[in-house]
C-alpha cells in the first residue's frame, strides 16, 4: 500500500469512499500518523472520512479510559485543526490522481515504469548482448560485468 499512497493524490469530495484514518487525505498525509496516539485510543478505525467528521463522531469515539498525556493532548489538537473547519462536496465524489500520468488516470504501463525509476543503467549491458558473439561468451561477459564469476579473488571472500 505504502507505494500506491505515495503514486496517488486524494481529492476529497464527499468523503464517502475515502477512509478517515487510514488515506492520506489530509494535507497529503494519514490523520494515523499525525496523532497515533489518538488512532491508538480511537474505538472506531474503520470509517469514512464523511462519517468520522458527521457531527465530530471521530471525536466522540476516542476511548475515555485512556490515561491522556501531553502527547494526546497536543496530537488531539493538531488533528482537530487540521479537520474542524473542512467542509466536504456533497455533490462532488472523492478522486483518486495518479502521479505518473500527465492525465492523472492509472495505467499498468506507467505502475510499471515507476518501478524503475532512478534505476541506471549501464551501456554495457547493450553492447554485450547486442555484439556479435556465442551465447555462451555474451552469457560469461554478462556474469563478469556483474561480478558474479566465481574467481580465485571470490573465492577467498
Amino acid at each position: 500500500m505504502d507505494f500506491f499512497y505515495a503514486s496517488t493524490t486524494i481529492i476529497l469530495g464527499n468523503g464517502a469512499k475515502t477512509p478517515f484514518w487510514d488515506s492520506p487525505w489530509l494535507l497529503g498525509r494519514k490523520p494515523k500518523d499525525i496523532a497515533p496516539l489518538i488512532y491508538d485510543a480511537s474505538m472506531h478505525k474503520n470509517w469514512k472520512v464523511r462519517e468520522a467528521l458527521d457531527g465530530n463522531a471521530w471525536i466522540l469515539k476516542i476511548s475515555h479510559n485512556i490515561v491522556a498525556s501531553v502527547a494526546h493532548i497536543r496530537q488531539f489538537f493538531t488533528l482537530w485543526m487540521l479537520v474542524h473547519d473542512l467542509h466536504l462536496d456533497t455533490q462532488a465524489d472523492d478522486d483518486i490522481i495518479w502521479k505518473h500520468a500527465n492525465n492523472g488516470i492509472y495505467s499498468a504501463a506507467t505502475t510499471y515504469k515507476a518501478q524503475f525509476l532512478g534505476l541506471t543503467l549501464s551501456p554495457m549491458d547493450f553492447m554485450i548482448w547486442k555484439a556479435w558473439a556465442p551465447p555462451k561468451i555474451k552469457f560469461f561477459a554478462w556474469l563478469a560485468i556483474q561480478d558474479r564469476i566465481w574467481t580465485a579473488d571470490r573465492l577467498e571472500r
